[in-house]
């Protein structure tokens, strides 16, 4: 059994790539953003043709899925190691990119709306949201000792930091375009 602080936080790291992965998956399956996820898979070299356009809605409902079962104790021995899988390939995707030299490419993190460009600081963002993955392995959210009102801030906590995160990205982005 993990210590308590060990067990909070990696539950609290379940629930937050959870929350991250409907809301990858979400934009994803939603009509209207088919065209914009498309040039973005085609500009990682992922998706070459038009018949792959089916693919986008169908990634995106497999992440709201992959999310669902991270949360399903008995499911998470393998929705774990595959949300981290994931992790690791848009880690991998976004060092590609900047390997070579596609600074400033839209990297399809949030969206259509989202204004986040490639760079090593979205790298190390990305860095950190495998590492919350990591952690994920070793959640037990059923058989916790831990109480709701303690994980659920917790995550509320990591979710705010990494969305206060990305938002000094993009101001940061702003600002050096000026």
């Amino acid at each position: 059994m993990l210590e308590p602080i060990a067990l909070l936080f990696a539950n609290a790291a379940t629930l937050f790539i959870a929350w991250l992965l409907v809301d990858s998956g979400w934009h994803k399956r939603d009509r209207a953003n088919r065209d914009y996820y498309h040039g973005v898979f085609a500009g990682y070299g992922l998706l070459l043709g038009e018949r792959w356009r089916g693919l986008i809605s169908l990634w995106g409902w497999a992440e709201v899925t992959l999310a669902l079962t991270l949360l399903i104790d008995p499911l998470r021995w393998i929705a774990a190691p595959a949300a981290l899988v994931l992790l690791s390939v848009y880690f991998a995707a976004i060092a590609s990119q900047l390997v070579r030299g596609q600074y400033g490419r839209d990297c399809g993190c949030a969206g259509p709306d989202g204004a986040l460009k490639i760079s090593p600081a979205l790298l190390v963002r990305n860095g950190l949201l495998v590492g919350l993955g990591a952690l994920a392995l070793t959640a037990q959210l059923g058989a916790s000792n831990l109480l709701w009102w303690q994980i659920i801030p917790t995550a509320a906590i990591l979710w705010m930091s990494y969305l206060s995160f990305e938002q000094l990205l993009t101001n940061r982005q702003k600002i050096l375009s000026l």
